[in-house]
């Protein structure tokens, strides 16, 4: 799930980057060129997504099935934090334009659903994007832990990401109710 969704994300950032700056090359998935100098050339010149984090969403509340019972494990809703990297090394005033579009792409499209999305990753209804401030010592602490010079970026979180393994709810009977004696 998790790398399906930052590949339709990948898709739909290379779509409206393109549609802006024809020629532009596809948005890539990899972490940042200084941490791996195998994969540097072919990041050079292209957004690049890399994971960051993976965070445990605020509880949402258990939904009952339609027979009335409810699962003793609900679905795991995730946030995908991720640092989107302009990685223009030879040509920072193309690494801010395309830092810029990529930011004008979170806001314009802040909700994808089916209705918007019909091409949304298989087991996801709903997917927002939010643009996370981050101050100076926590974006130097991101750089550092990546082992890289900073480059023009942002992080985002991608929001509801549903984790459900189908066996997660098949461990006994379903619950339909509690009573409790005194």
């Amino acid at each position: 799930m998790i790398e399906a969704t930052l590949s339709f994300l990948a898709t739909r950032l290379t779509r409206h980057l393109q549609a802006r700056f024809p020629g532009a090359s596809p948005v890539a998935l990899g972490a940042p060129p200084q941490a791996d100098a195998t994969a540097a050339e072919a990041l050079t010149n292209r957004v690049v997504l890399t994971l960051i984090n993976v965070e445990r969403h605020a509880a949402m509340p258990a939904r009952a099935a339609q027979d009335g019972s409810v699962r003793t494990r609900p679905p795991l809703h995730l946030d995908l934090v991720f640092l989107a990297t302009a990685n223009f090394a030879d040509d920072y005033r193309g690494a801010l334009r395309m830092l810029s579009a990529t930011m004008g792409f979170a806001q314009a499209n802040p909700v994808f659903t089916r209705q918007s999305a019909p091409d949304l990753p298989e087991g996801l209804d709903r997917l927002a994007l939010d643009w996370r401030d981050l101050d100076l010592q926590a974006l130097h602490n991101i750089w550092n832990v990546l082992g890289g010079g900073y480059r023009p970026s942002a992080v985002f979180a991608a929001q509801i990401v549903t984790v459900d393994d189908a066996l997660a709810g098949i461990d006994g009977i379903p619950i339909r109710g509690v009573d409790v004696e005194l």
